[in-house]
């Protein structure tokens, strides 16, 4: 009985403070991606939270968006440039991870 209560509750919290988005992908694309997802050792549901909070902190409406200054040196900033890593993206991504879960 606990447990049910416990997933209730869980219930409830999801419908009151989030929305549903759904997508429609074709059966092969969906496959392909969850495979990627699989092998890179993590979800689709992760990867397109990462997506969503790094074009809103790329593209979006400043009011939700906040600047950070992060401070590297010449030789890190250098090393990134030359392997073509975003910067920007690998922190939405690290924070996404970290807080925002499945």
């Amino acid at each position: 009985m606990e447990k049910k209560k416990k997933y209730e509750s869980q219930i409830k919290n999801l419908r009151n403070n989030y929305i549903r988005f759904p997508l429609d992908l074709k059966p092969e694309v969906l496959t392909a991606f969850k495979a990627a997802c699989a092998a890179n050792h993590t979800t689709p549901t992760t990867e397109i939270k990462k997506f969503i909070a790094r074009y809103v902190s790329q593209h979006g409406d400043p009011a939700h968006t906040v600047s950070v200054e992060v401070e590297l040196s010449a030789a890190q900033c250098q090393l990134a440039q030359e392997a073509g890593i975003d910067l920007n993206a690998v922190l939405v991504n690290a924070l996404s991870e970290k807080f925002d879960g499945d």
